[in-house]
């Protein structure tokens, strides 16, 4: 197959479950590739290949909910791709065609922090990468089945209770679950625009684009300077004015603790500058705190409702908007989440294209490190920590750019037969003995040894997105973002019907999942000795705390306390 022949294929698996009168809700955004803003209309003729069984999947229309397992046309039409494949060229090409996400109502969305250029290099795949190796040290590898770094108990909890065998977590009731509410929505707070120093409301500085120098130097112009405005507007007793209102949340903390110099706002600044420098004047539109939302939006509360609040001049009064709330808690956990309680699963993969492996007469990834995370260590651990412990985690996956760092919200699943890779509604019609499968195994080359039987899953996942900051007075699960994605595999059982392996059925599959322990508090030097308590609404924050937080803004570090006694005030607050 040629290449040409190989892009129509991608377009045509990618586009096989929307229906047609769906497109893209960022068609016209420069962070995701154009061709990707074409629904598939009618029929897919990629030249020689056959493969008219798209014809009636692409008239589905997938009205995806939370806790509905995938549409069995979807399952099935991707399976039988995979298995129709008569090339290795199909093959990859069905394998890592990217996988279609829809809203809760059902419609199209994509969402990318990846330029197109970043998106047809595989560029973004080493960005990731790179993030992540700065966050977390080096796992351990193996394969295969489970391994010593993708086993489910590191981050499930080694103190708690693993149920292996898939049978006893259906008659659990875990085959669907969610969270009471979603973690809240957040912006990823782009380096580019200033990090926390972007004032979001301040349309004459969106107007600047992507280029970090001119926003820059729009805020350190005389009548834009932050001090400056701070004080128009206690010299003209407006000290609630608009203009002091659209203030960064950067620059309204400043004001808070007292500090003249603006420290948290210069280190926001800096963060550009120092890549503006190294990179001829550019910064990446990619990069920002999104590590520090996604444990933030479930490891803190979410503030309901804007508060006025009194700064340390004892005069000057400030509303803080849930926006405002959220970046400060997203900066706290980005800047000092704490070391201990810290888990994660999965391999570190360095590599755009990793070593491939037999499969049939076929190839897929070897590399222990871009396979993880084992579809048994996924099954486990969606099923522990979201159905069972009604805990969220951090999903990421190297191969595809519209998942980074997303906190996961609910899950549904169902099964196949992967022998007759039809959709099936119970365990026994979906079990296969693995000596059934013969040459009809996709995945024989790379089984478990102690693999007795296989299971189809078709899992349906539900993830929050970021969203852009707002002055939007209040805030609850209604405005976060939910994305659904569909993930195909199969789950590996011993003799005894325990989880033990599986193997995935695309390339774009979750292979790193991180948390924190229940409780594990982000805070700075000092943090621990305050108490939340005794700051009185309505007074200026105490001495011991503006204090302390002047010296942490050095360091990009907000107080653990002030966040946290800003989402309680904002909590208690009455709606507006």
């Amino acid at each position: 197959m040629n290449l040409a022949e190989s892009h129509d294929l991608q377009l045509g698996i990618q586009n096989l479950t929307r229906h047609t009168s769906l497109a893209y809700d960022r068609a016209n955004s420069d962070s995701y590739p154009k061709e990707r803003a074409q629904p598939m209309v009618h029929e897919f003729k990629p030249g020689k290949l056959k493969l008219k069984l798209f014809a009636s999947a692409l008239t589905v229309f997938s009205a995806h909910s939370l806790n509905a397992a995938p549409p069995a046309q979807e399952t099935e039409a991707r399976l039988e791709a995979l298995h129709s494949a008569s090339s290795q060229a199909e093959f990859d090409a069905v394998f890592s065609a990217p996988i279609p996400r829809y809203d809760l109502d059902g419609n199209s969305v994509s969402q990318s922090a990846f330029n197109a250029r970043e998106i047809h290099t595989g560029a973004y795949i080493k960005r990731k990468q790179e993030s992540r190796n700065q966050r977390f040290p080096e796992p351990l590898g193996g394969r295969s089945g489970i391994q010593s770094n993708d086993r489910p108990e590191e981050i499930i909890g080694r103190d708690a209770a693993t149920d292996r065998k898939l049978e006893n977590l259906e008659k659990a009731g875990l085959m669907k679950g969610n969270l009471a509410e979603s973690p809240w929505s957040d912006d990823y707070w782009a380096i580019y625009k200033g990090v926390l120093g972007n004032r979001y409301t301040d349309w004459n500085l969106e107007a600047l684009g992507t280029d970090w120098g001119k926003r820059f130097k729009y805020v350190q112009e005389a009548d834009n300077v932050a001090s400056k405005i701070l004080e128009k507007a206690v010299a003209t007793g407006a000290p609630n004015a608009s203009s002091l209102d659209n203030l960064s949340p950067a620059e309204k903390y400043d004001i808070l603790v007292g500090d003249t110099h603006f420290t948290l706002t210069k280190k926001m600044w800096a963060e550009g500058k120092r890549y503006a420098d190294s990179n001829g004047g550019n910064v990446e539109t990619w990069m920002g705190i999104c590590h520090g939302w996604a444990p933030a939006a479930y490891m803190l509360p979410r503030p309901r409702n804007q508060i006025t609040v009194v700064a340390a001049d004892g005069k000057t009064k400030l509303n803080f908007y849930p926006s405002d709330i959220k970046g400060l808690a997203s900066q706290l956990w980005a800047s000092a989440a704490p070391h201990y309680g810290q888990r994660f699963i999965g391999g570190r993969c360095n590599t755009k294209s990793p070593a491939a492996t037999t499969v049939g007469d076929k190839q897929r990834t070897q590399d222990q490190s871009c396979f993880d995370n084992n579809p048994g260590t996924w099954h486990l651990a969606v099923t522990h920590l979201i159905g069972k412990a009604k805990r969220s985690f951090v999903l990421d996956a190297t191969y595809d750019y519209e998942v980074w760092n997303q906190p996961v919200y609910g899950y549904s699943y169902s099964y196949f037969n992967p022998l007759t890779r039809k959709s099936v509604t119970t365990l026994k019609a979906a079990q296969v003995e693995l000596a059934q499968m013969g040459d009809k195994d996709l995945f024989k080359a790379t089984r478990s040894p102690q693999t007795k039987s296989i299971v189809g899953v078709a899992m349906q996942l539900a993830y929050v997105a970021e969203t852009s900051p707002s002055h939007a007075r209040n805030d609850d699960a209604s405005k976060d973002l939910i994305t659904t994605v569909d993930y195909l595999y199969d789950l590996e059982l011993d003799a005894n019907g325990n989880i033990i392996g599986g193997e995935w059925y695309h390339k774009t599959h979750p292979d790193f999942l991180w948390t924190y322990d229940a409780g594990a508090r982000a805070q700075v030097p000092g943090d621990a000795a305050l108490k939340t308590t005794d700051w009185k609404p309505g007074a200026p924050l105490p001495a011991a705390w503006t204090g302390l937080a002047k010296r942490t803004s050095a360091s990009g570090l907000p107080m653990a306390t002030i966040v946290e006694a800003l989402i309680a005030e904002a909590n208690a607050a009455s709606p507006r």
